[in-house]
């Protein structure tokens, strides 16, 4: 009867509980991908896109042009910039690529 193999056995205890469930300020981060550079954010779920947007933008020194020019996709689909991270189902960790959008008429 190994006495050692139970104490063993308790140590084991879940410590890899990583999921808190805190209501306020759970934050996701979100890696921008603009011009070859990623760009990590911390970003609310219920703030739109648009805001992580622009603090990427802001980060990696692209701010000749406005947030609003430029286009949000994930795995080439685009992104609505106005809607929120959750209700675009973006999870912590999730690549955003971040291109100039082409100008309309000339």
């Amino acid at each position: 009867m190994s006495k050692e193999y139970d104490e063993r056995h308790e140590h084991h205890e879940h410590h890899e509980h990583k999921e808190h469930h805190k209501h306020h300020e759970h934050k996701i981060t979100i890696i921008f991908r603009i011009n070859g550079e990623d760009v990590r954010v911390e970003a609310n779920p219920n703030s739109p896109l648009l805001s992580a947007i622009s603090k990427a933008l802001a980060e990696s020194g692209n701010t000749g042009r406005p947030p609003e020019e430029w286009g949000a996709y994930k795995q080439g689909s685009p992104l609505d910039p106005k809607a929120t991270i959750e209700e675009l189902g973006l999870s912590d960790g999730v690549l955003i690529e971040l291109t100039l959008k082409v100008a309309a008429g000339g």
